[in-house]
């Protein structure tokens, strides 16, 4: 089940691409010295602590529509579609985590991500099955200054309403931490808590290691004890997931 590799698209509104600015950006902002550096034709290819980074300008869209389709679920950017519709190029970004520990790949992805967003020719971020927005990702990424995992800028913390009007929840990006998904199926209090309530699991995840199975229970007290059930995604055709108790059900 796990993966090793981070994939995201910087999505380009115009078909420029400045390499040079880029591992500039990655070595002031964020203090990281390619080793084995590669550049040939606007691909940059380096080793890092052991694990393997690639950056590859490519001056077409991304193909079939397919960002264009996915940035409607991005519930927080009013304009994420027709932002997206814009782009005519794009920047594939791999972090292979090779001997890094995914958590540490994480953390690598999201600065060389960071690093390809910090111009006005950025118009999002494909990954996850979303499209970020630049400066969402951004202040995301900065809570590294401060210690914290940019939990947000890995995995994406999807919402979602149900026939009934309650809401659900799902993630897309923890199989890169060695997890299954995780959804929540069926939640009456407000968006912000389902939220707050998704991102502690994910970041107890990341942050642990820890690998939740089909029939044990989490809780975020002594005698909280939610049930975890492993069964076929509501969100995914053809997957499984983890289903976690939401409190009060």
């Amino acid at each position: 089940m796990k993966n090793n590799i981070f994939l995201g698209f910087a999505l380009l509104y115009r078909p420029e691409w400045d390499t040079e600015r880029f591992i500039k950006h990655l070595r002031t902002r964020w203090n990281i010295i390619p080793e084995s550096i590669d550049v040939k034709d606007q691909i940059v290819v380096f080793d890092y602590s052991g694990a393997v980074v690639s950056v590859a300008f490519i001056p077409e869209r991304v193909p079939n529509d397919e960002a264009d389709q996915n940035a409607i679920f991005n519930y927080m950017w009013k304009d994420a579609a027709a932002e997206t519709r814009r782009h005519t190029a794009q920047v594939i970004i791999s972090v292979n985590a090779g001997t890094m520990s995914a958590a540490d790949a994480g953390k690598l992805f999201v600065k060389t991500a960071e690093s390809c967003l910090d111009s006005d020719n950025a118009a999002g971020l494909y990954m996850n099955g979303s499209v970020y927005e630049p400066a969402f990702y951004i202040r995301a990424a900065s809570l590294m200054d401060d210690g914290e995992y940019p939990v947000h800028a890995v995995i994406w913390h999807g919402l979602a309403q149900n026939d009934d009007g309650s809401i659900r929840a799902y993630t897309s990006g923890l199989e890169n931490f060695g997890s299954d998904e995780i959804e929540v199926l069926d939640c009456h209090d407000s968006p912000l808590e389902l939220l707050n309530f998704v991102t502690g699991i994910t970041s107890y995840i990341v942050a642990t290691g820890a690998v939740m199975k089909d029939g044990e229970t989490i809780g975020f007290s002594e005698d909280q004890k939610l049930s975890i059930t492993k069964s076929a995604s509501v969100e995914f055709d053809g997957r499984e997931s983890l289903k976690i108790e939401y409190p009060g059900n």
